[in-house]
């Protein structure tokens, strides 16, 4: 779930947001068992660093000021939080050439704590006493549910060096219906908590790739895949760069003995939207 925009700070879209960075790690080990020569199950748990930065601009209009006073900057800063979940997963293999798969990704939950930096032009000081209470730097937490997600997918072995295969995504991203930062200090009298609607919707993601094995322990892979956007217009925001996207992959796999490795790099084009 790692991405990140930036505009000019001057853009019109500012009071929404100029500056998003959210950058996630995430550790997941699993372990797999193999029931019989057609069926396996696999389990693990999914451990989720998140690292977020969010820039806005405030127009003194908010507070009842004429906007020649300019504009104050508001910076999240070191937004961090541990989450944790789980995953499940099922294959079976009814031929030698056929390989089918399931698997569910759970939900994470994250709490993130970090600073709340504002900065105020000198004008500010027109609004008098009032000036004093309004945007004061404080530490800031809000909490943000990642989504479920459930994968099918199937593959068939071409020849003994050639696989294609595809699958589908579903994504509950309805589970994403607001986001609420609460301040330590209130940012302005009676306003401790600013709360933002979402409220995305379930979108799907459609997958279609081939691996060669063009020598016996290296393998090359490409695939496609097309990815519904889950935000609508009427809740449209601009921290994440939003509409349907492309996204074109390829990688190289390598295998010695009982162990495998695989690396892949991903274009995605997303599609111009208006708004």
């Amino acid at each position: 779930f790692g991405l990140g925009t930036e505009f000019p700070s001057t853009w019109p879209g500012r009071y929404n947001s100029y500056y998003a960075r959210i950058r996630t790690v995430e550790l997941n080990p699993n372990i797999a068992y193999k029931v019989n020569e057609k069926f396996s199950i696999a389990g693990g748990l999914n451990l989720m660093y998140m690292d977020l930065k969010l820039e806005q601009k405030i127009s003194p209009t908010t507070f009842g000021g004429p906007a020649a006073l300019g504009d104050a900057n508001s910076s999240l800063t070191d937004g961090t939080s541990w989450g944790w979940g789980f995953n499940l997963a099922l294959h079976y293999k009814p031929t030698e050439d056929w390989y089918l798969g399931a698997s569910y990704r759970s939900r994470v939950s994250q709490h993130l704590e970090g600073d709340a930096d504002f900065t105020k032009p000198a004008a500010w000081a027109g609004f008098g006493a009032a000036n004093a209470v309004l945007l004061r730097d404080t530490q800031a937490a809000g909490a943000l549910r990642l989504p479920d997600e459930v994968f099918a997918g199937i593959a068939w072995k071409v020849a003994p060096t050639v696989t294609l295969g595809g699958g589908i995504y579903w994504t509950r991203w309805s589970t994403y219906d607001k986001l609420s930062i609460t301040y330590d200090i209130p940012i302005a009298p009676g306003v401790s908590t600013v709360t933002k609607q979402k409220q995305w919707k379930d979108v799907y993601r459609y997958m279609i790739g081939a691996e060669w094995k063009f020598m016996p322990n290296w393998r090359a892979s490409v695939s496609y895949a097309y990815d519904e956007e889950p935000i609508q217009d009427q809740y449209a925001d601009y921290l994440i760069p939003a509409n349907d996207r492309n996204m074109y992959s390829a990688g190289l796999g390598w295998d010695y003995g009982k162990w495998t490795t695989d690396f892949s790099y991903t274009l995605i084009m997303i599609n111009e939207r208006k708004i």
